[in-house]
């Protein structure tokens, strides 16, 4: 069933937020709308992030499934992962995208890939790579892989929050064919052209899909349109790259973007008021600025209450994950 309910703030929404905690008019000169929304991407990275980062909660969490290549070692860290860091990385037993087999994988120092670590290949606790080193940007596997590789490795990151752009320049979803794969949309933004690869025009790097309601996650990320039609707004991709999860309302963007903040509604406010102090540091208002620079600390002070703990009544258990032999957990189906 689909909600009929959007509480979540859209770019709009948040600007005329922020203008009314910061009183500013709209016919003043110092800050354009583009500067505000500046403003609220710098305070969703060195504010709202880290913030519910600290919970520990796996707010972010993506799945990437990366099929091995044969004679290929190194594999780069997802480009869009936040500060380019993992949270888990697994071998699968199948570079099918269905939830397979999957096996811990063990980090080793860069020097100890001298010492002819096995992988193990051949027992049954022990199937496939299983050892790891980073170099740089890359995932370096141990030993190397071979000429006949098989099965993938799954990369488990923080999803860096989209862009926040204009309202304007994202459409929403008003009906989904998951047989032709077409997509109609509310309008065709004019950012979404698909360039001709005949002319020697640079393909459109992709789209995501945007959950309109909380947390307002992103659902997939760089899908490839084949067909974009002006006239019907239909944007046609391939079926297979359809979400599951996807629903008529919610929002396809250009890869990277959105028109709603990727953290739960109840922060969207706290952003606002983030972005609100901000301003009024700017303008040398410090009466506003010390009743903004308060709210902000009230709101943050009560943001562990609602971010932590998601299921309280399945408190997190705590697991061994090595035996005392080093030898690390089983499989997880």
């Amino acid at each position: 069933m689909i909600s009929s309910v959007k509480a979540g703030l859209t770019t709009s929404a948040l600007l005329k937020s922020i203008k009314r905690r910061t009183l500013v008019p709209d016919n003043q000169n110092t800050f354009s709308d583009q500067d505000f929304i500046d403003l609220m991407n710098e305070e969703m990275m060195i504010g709202i992030v880290p913030s519910v980062l600290q919970t520990k909660e796996e707010y972010f969490i993506f799945r990437q499934i990366t099929p091995l290549v044969p004679d290929k070692s190194n594999y780069p860290i997802p480009e869009r992962a936040l500060a380019n860091k993992l949270r888990e990385i697994c071998f699968r037993d199948t570079a099918s995208t269905n939830f397979n087999n999957e096996y811990e994988m063990t980090q080793i120092a860069i020097d100890d890939r001298y010492t002819g670590l096995s992988n193990g290949t051949g027992s049954s606790d022990f199937t496939g790579f299983r050892r790891f080193y980073v170099m740089g940007s890359d995932v370096v596997l141990h030993p190397n892989v071979g000429p006949t590789p098989y099965g993938a490795l799954a990369f488990y990151y923080y999803l860096r929050p989209n862009t926040l752009v204009k309202d304007s320049q994202v459409a929403s979803i008003v009906a989904i064919n998951r047989t032709s794969g077409e997509i109609s949309l509310s309008s065709i933004p004019s950012g979404y052209t698909l360039y001709s690869a005949a002319s020697n025009n640079v393909l459109l790097t992709g789209f995501d899909f945007v959950k309109a309601k909380s947390p307002h996650n992103i659902l997939s990320i760089d899908v490839t349109a084949t067909n974009i039609n002006n006239t019907t707004k239909v944007i046609t991709v391939n079926p297979s790259s359809i979400p599951k999860d996807l629903e008529i309302g919610d929002y396809m963007t250009l890869a990277g973007q959105t028109c709603i903040p990727n953290i739960p509604t109840e922060l969207h406010m706290v952003l606002a008021q983030r972005v609100a102090q901000r301003v009024l540091e700017a303008i040398g208002d410090s009466e506003g600025l010390n009743n903004a620079t308060a709210k902000v600390a009230e709101m943050e002070g009560k943001l562990s209450t609602m971010l932590d703990n998601r299921v309280e009544g399945a408190p997190r258990k705590v697991v061994n994950r090595a035996l005392m032999t080093g030898v690390a957990r089983n499989r997880r189906r």
